[in-house]
């Protein structure tokens, strides 16, 4: 019975160590992240980099992945190369796992930095080995680059086949971009078909209303009446 309670106590005590363990982690995850957050708002994200690395060499450790994506996204909207690079480069370093954030601000970046394969590449591990990590907003940034890259019909329907395949919704700029591209390709049956998904989504109050999408269908009809 003794032996019984000293194992209790023993398992007690490993149990508060290993929570005040985490709420200690905790804590500094959160205030390397909020000293993050206050470098971007400045619109200092070199400074962000220079807490990150302060936070490395202290702890020999990585910080939250939340941490990086804020930073990254923010670098990916300024087109801030240096920053994405070096967030790149932890990722790689610590071994952290991309998620869905990570995905959407990298393909907005090869995307707008015309890096294609890099696409390609990223577009391949996430549908082959991160499924989970598919988001409505990942499918219109890649509506969007195939839409200015002119990757051709084939990688479009690539791409809705995949949302279809998941179920994601899709957000207002993504379909607006889907009905672009089905303008652009002429394609008034995969037109009609996504404004009928549209007008769905917007009656369940899954997505916003897009005043753009309204102008293009009235142009797609408009180019289709009959003479």
């Amino acid at each position: 019975q003794q032996q019984k309670q000293t194992r209790r106590r023993r398992r007690r005590r490993s149990d508060n160590a290993e929570k005040q363990a985490k709420e200690a982690q905790r804590k500094l995850f959160n205030d390397v992240h909020q000293a993050v957050v206050e470098k971007i708002q400045r619109g200092d994200l070199e400074g962000g980099i220079s807490v990150l690395e302060q936070f490395h060499q202290q702890h020999n450790s990585h910080a939250d992945r939340q941490t990086y994506n804020t930073l990254l996204a923010a670098a990916v909207k300024v087109m801030n190369k240096q920053v994405v690079e070096r967030i790149r480069e932890y990722f790689n370093l610590y071994s952290i796992a991309y998620d869905s954030v990570s995905f959407l601000a990298l393909l907005t970046w090869f995307g707008k930095t015309n890096q294609l394969n890099e696409v390609e590449k990223l577009w391949h591990t996430l549908t082959t080995r991160n499924p989970h990590h598919l988001s409505g907003k990942i499918i219109g940034i890649m509506a969007t680059i195939i839409r200015k890259h002119k990757l051709g019909k084939e990688k479009l329907n690539e791409i809705t086949n995949v949302a279809n395949h998941y179920d994601l919704k899709l957000t207002a700029q993504g379909y607006r971009d889907l009905f672009i591209a089905y303008k652009e390709f002429n394609d008034l049956e995969a037109y009609t078909s996504l404004y009928a998904k549209y007008m769905a989504a917007l009656y369940r109050h899954e997505v916003e209303e897009h005043p753009h999408i309204w102008q293009h269908t009235i142009m797609m009809y408009a180019l289709h009446r009959p003479s």
